[in-house]
């Protein structure tokens, strides 16, 4: 039930919940005997993870499972389409990764703030990230200004000055970055960054939100390492 769990989250565009669902269907079938294991849903459990790794920027590892459900021995025709048209949803693509470096809000999309450029394309290349509503919220209100996300290889990309537009179903939120913090643990983390200017109310109970952002990131996703990305609104 974990595989359709994620798939569903996919389809809300719930990128963090579809990726935490989908990494529990993965470990579930590499925990499971070989000959008891159901091929196709294995690798729908990829592509389900693949793509809600792509939408929140991680592209290499998108790619890495992706690959990996296309090369299950059994591809029936759900998983075909789903590698056809993956995470489709309304107002929602999947960005694609472009051979030239960086990556891309898909074909025919123009460099600017309607997408993702490639690094070839400007010193400091736009990024968009897809957030929830109510840290979406929190951002366009000004009491968030730090968003955490785990140091993953395209993540650590982001610098200072660069645009990163935050996006929420069809909702868009232009900001710019003011800085970028590393940190070896959430925990360390919040010891050094304003609770409530990355939570808001929730943010008044420090250990709540801790709770709360481990319950996103699991342990071997902390250990990557972890980012704090000042931001501040941009006016159009």
């Amino acid at each position: 039930m974990t595989t359709y769990t994620a798939s569903s989250y996919l389809w809300l565009g719930d990128y963090e919940q579809a990726r935490h669902h989908a990494e529990r269907a993965v470990r579930s079938h590499d925990s499971t005997p070989a000959g008891q294991r159901s091929l196709s849903r294995e690798a729908i459990a990829h592509l389900d993870l693949g793509i809600a790794l792509a939408h929140l920027g991680a592209p290499d590892e998108a790619i890495a499972y992706g690959l990996r459900a296309l090369s299950s021995p059994r591809m029936v025709t759900s998983v075909h389409a789903r590698a056809g048209r993956p995470g489709h949803r309304p107002g929602c693509e999947i960005p694609r990764k472009q051979t030239g470096g960086g990556v891309s809000g898909g074909p025919g999309s123009n460099a600017g703030r309607n997408g993702i450029m490639s690094e070839t394309d400007a010193t400091l290349a736009a990024r968009e990230l897809r957030i929830r509503k109510p840290y979406f919220d929190l951002i366009a209100s000004g009491i968030k200004t730090v968003e955490v996300r785990v140091a993953y290889a395209s993540m650590r990309k982001i610098q200072p000055g660069q645009d990163l537009d935050f996006v929420c179903g069809e909702e868009r939120l232009p900001t710019r970055v003011v800085r970028v913090s590393q940190y070896a643990s959430f925990e360390e983390m919040l010891e050094q960054e304003d609770p409530i200017a990355i939570g808001g109310d929730l943010g008044k109970n420090p250990q709540e939100l801790l709770a709360v952002i481990r319950s996103i990131y699991p342990p071997e996703k902390e250990r990557l390492g972890v980012l704090a990305i000042g931001v501040e609104k941009v006016i159009l």
